[in-house]
């Protein structure tokens, strides 16, 4: 992690070698990520304390402070004013930090040669200062400080990485006793402070309490041109204090840091990971016992250390920190179990608890933000189900802007709770609603939960494909603030329907949405809902029938609805691939599959559609398909002499279309392709290994096959017809041999090992010799035997 920069001096906490751990490093909190987002977490009074906010997988929202990569804005403005702005923060950034201290050291000998140029403005405004010695003197002596950490003279662009300190102890006191001759030399106030940091920082280094305390009490002087640096000696004092004993005293200097500095506040909570604070008297010091059960409640139980700090001050900005925090959890553990059927984890033990502390807080005349803990109280009603009174509550009168827009995010999310089933009407009054309110449509939070909710109901009534479709994006994928007409047009994505389409073809859902599209009068909502879908919606639910019937083999119906389609070329192209009519032994990715098939199409290639196609990632044109499957099943009645014939090669096409063939794509995804492949094989690290198979087709095979083998006076065909009824019926147990690091089958079971008993009948046949050579099951299998 980066190493926060001195002041122009770089200065860690000594507590630990990793200090910045909860610094941000190549992460930053995204609110895109959170499923409930219907709670505006910045409605706290201080913005300051932002970064302790309730976030997802972070322990803080956001950086502390505004900065550079470098350093903070605060110390380098603290350096912009010293300089009168004739040097900017980024002349700062590149004279200093990001210049090396031989180059300071070589700039410190040869500064007063004539042919010397400067190179850089920092240097340029130095030599050209009245007060260019001390500046020099100055500048030089903090980028050695920088050594005490690093130990290495060349440019790295001060990054600390936890390196061992490379100073000797001895070195400390050098540079120590330096660092006090050096003060005593210099006039410049503000100079003299900076130095006084270093004094402090290496008496610090020295491991002397004392010594510390002392030095910051003699060399540091507060005034407004130096807070920063002032604060930052603190900061290092206050580690000390406490080491002596002086815990109160510490306590009280951590918490001037903390309010004083925003890029040291997360310093601040590490001291007070490291220096326990429980049990100290801070009765006379309320703020401190604040920032205490603060820290406390922040990483562990906030209502516990709320009641604490809110029995001390009931306008502490740190008490609305820690409601906030809960108040997050609660709402969004509530809303999300709202939109699933998984159990809520959220435990709501501390619920009545924490309802106490917001009725005390509203009835307290004390209380100045009462309205932001009307809102605590209206979230809490709503978990209750007590929705009238939480009405009533977000209903009433706002007069803060902000805390008023979010009662009508409440108040509005009710109403979408309280939809009573499958009401079209009641869900597109509320989505006019929605659209007709800016504080509404503007808020993903909202148009999330909405939608969601309309998705789960519409799922509910076996409208999975419209549920799909209703998929709303996080504010990762989609704009915040949109156009009215536009509100929901870029927020929605249907991928797992085009991932996954077999899983939501269902005839009763498919012929419910053609009712939709083709009926003329709708809500507005249903309106929306079509221009979610294709552009071409009939052709879009017309593939689809077509799709589900052909997959049921009801194949002049799904000829039917093919036939409709006015723009096929959009769901598939111009022919079909006839190897899956043949079947294959075994199957190879880095092998066509018609090459390793038995091609047993080709030799009823004048009644295939088209000529051969040797693609792997070719989309084949299902109309074609249902009618080759038809016409087969057709001559099987028809030429009884070559029903054998056409059976085996139906068996084919539905096992090399099924879950286990390699055409499984073609009835499984919506324009083919091969991306569903691995993860419907179960070859991907997200398959489901628990999802059972889609059996029907390969049910379908089997039938084939058998009547294949009763048709038929072919032994080839037979044996042909025989090994795939045992590849469909695959059973075996197999455990791990050491002896060849690799797994043996122990033995065969089922239709597996009953086909392959029958295989035996067919030892004359020529395929029965390429299934020896080709499946090493079965030759493990006649081996064994």
């Amino acid at each position: 992690m980066k190493k926060i920069l001195l002041i122009l001096i770089f200065v860690p906490i000594v507590l630990s070698a990793n200090v910045y751990k909860f610094n941000f490093c190549g992460y930053s909190y995204d609110v895109g990520e959170r499923n409930i987002l219907l709670l505006d977490q910045t409605l706290i009074s201080d913005p300051s304390l932002y970064p302790y906010l309730n976030c997802l997988d972070a322990t803080f929202c956001a950086p502390f402070g505004n900065g550079t990569t470098i350093d903070s804005y605060d110390n380098l403005d603290e350096w912009e004013n010293y300089f009168n702005h004739k040097l900017g923060k980024e002349a700062i950034i590149k004279g200093f930090y990001r210049t090396s201290f031989l180059d300071f050291d070589k700039f410190l000998k040869d500064h007063s040669s004539e042919k010397y140029v400067a190179k850089n403005e920092l240097e340029r405004y130095i030599l050209a200062s009245p007060n260019k010695k001390e500046l020099l003197r100055y500048f030089w002596f903090a980028k050695k400080c920088e050594l005490i950490y690093t130990g290495k003279y060349e440019l790295e662009n001060s990054w600390y990485q936890g390196e061992s300190i490379a100073t000797t102890k001895a070195d400390l006191n050098k540079m120590y006793e330096e660092a006090i001759a050096l003060y005593t030399k210099t006039q410049d106030a503000f100079l003299k402070n900076r130095i006084g940091f270093q004094i402090v920082r290496l008496a610090f280094e020295l491991g002397n309490p004392e010594r510390t305390n002392e030095m910051f009490d003699t060399y540091m002087k507060y005034d407004e041109s130096s807070k920063y640096i002032y604060y930052k000696a603190m900061e290092r004092n206050a580690t000390m204090l406490y080491r002596r004993g002086e815990k109160v005293e510490s306590i009280r200097s951590f918490l001037k840091v903390f309010e004083n500095l925003q890029d040291r506040k997360n310093i601040v909570f590490l001291s007070l990971q490291r220096l326990s604070m429980r049990g100290l008297d801070l009765s006379e010091h309320s703020r401190e016992n604040e920032l205490v059960h603060f820290f406390y409640g922040f990483y562990g139980n906030h209502i516990a250390e709320l009641q604490e700090i809110v029995a001390v001050n009931p306008n502490s900005s740190y008490a609305e920190v820690l409601a906030m925090r809960y108040f997050d959890s609660l709402h969004e553990s509530f809303f999300a179990s709202n939109l699933s059927a998984n159990t809520n984890s959220f435990s709501y033990e501390n619920l009545a608890k924490a309802e106490a502390i917001v009725v005390n807080q509203l009835n307290n005349s004390k209380l100045k933000n009462k309205e932001l803990w009307s809102i605590f109280k209206g979230i809490i009603d709503i978990v209750k189900g007590d929705f009238e009174t939480a009405t009533d509550t977000f209903t009433g009168k706002y007069i803060n802007a902000e805390y008023r827009n979010q009662a009508n995010v409440f108040a509005y999310i009710i109403k979408v709770l309280q939809i009573d089933g499958f009401d079209k009407y009641t869900m597109d009054r509320l989505f006019l609603e929605l659209k007709g309110n800016k504080n509404l449509y503007n808020n993903h939070g909202v148009r999330g939960f909405f939608f969601k909710k309309i998705a789960q109901l519409y799922a509910n009534e076996d409208q999975k494909i419209i549920s799909e479709f209703l998929s709303y994006q996080s504010i990762h994928y989609a704009e915040n603030k949109v156009a009215k007409d536009d509100v929901l047009a870029s927020n929605f994505s249907a991928s797992n329907f085009f991932y996954e389409q077999h899983k939501y073809l269902e005839q009763e859902d498919l012929l419910k949405l053609k009712k939709l599209i083709t009926v003329t009068s709708r809500t507005e909502l249903e309106h929306f809902i079509i221009s979610l879908l294709p552009k071409d919606n009939e052709d879009f639910i017309n593939e689809m029938l077509g799709t589900y019937f052909l997959r049921e083999n009801n194949l002049e119906k799904a000829i039917k609805y093919f036939n409709q389609i006015e723009k096929p070329k959009k769901y598939y192209q111009e022919g079909i691939r006839n190897s899956l009519f043949s079947g294959a032994i075994n199957e190879y990715f880095n092998v066509s599959f018609l090459a390793q098939s038995d091609r047993f199409h080709e030799k009823y290639k004048n009644l295939l559609y088209t000529s051969e196609i040797d693609k792997e990632y070719y989309i084949d044109n299902k109309l074609l398909l249902a009618k080759t499957l038809l016409k087969l099943e057709t001559l099987a009645t028809e030429e009884p002499e070559n029903a054998g014939a056409y059976y085996y090669m139906l068996g084919n096409a539905w096992y090399n279309l099924s879950e286990l063939g390699w055409f499984v794509n073609t009835l499984h995804y919506l324009n083919g392709g091969n991306d569903g492949r691995n993860s419907i094989k179960g070859y991907d690290d997200w398959a489901d290994e628990d999802a059972e198979l889609d059996s029907e087709m390969i049910e379908r095979a089997i039938a084939y096959y058998n009547k294949a083998i009763e048709a038929t006076s072919s032994n080839e065909i037979k044996a042909k017809a025989t090994y795939f009824l045992a590849k469909a019926g695959m059973c075996f147990d197999i455990t791990w041999d050491d002896t060849t690091s690799n797994y043996i089958v122990d033995k065969f079971c089922g239709d597996h090992e009953t086909k392959f008993e029958e295989l035996e009948n067919y030892k004359d046949t020529k395929f029965y010799q390429e299934i020896i050579k080709e499946c090493t099951y079965f030759k493990a299998y006649t081996q064994r035997r």
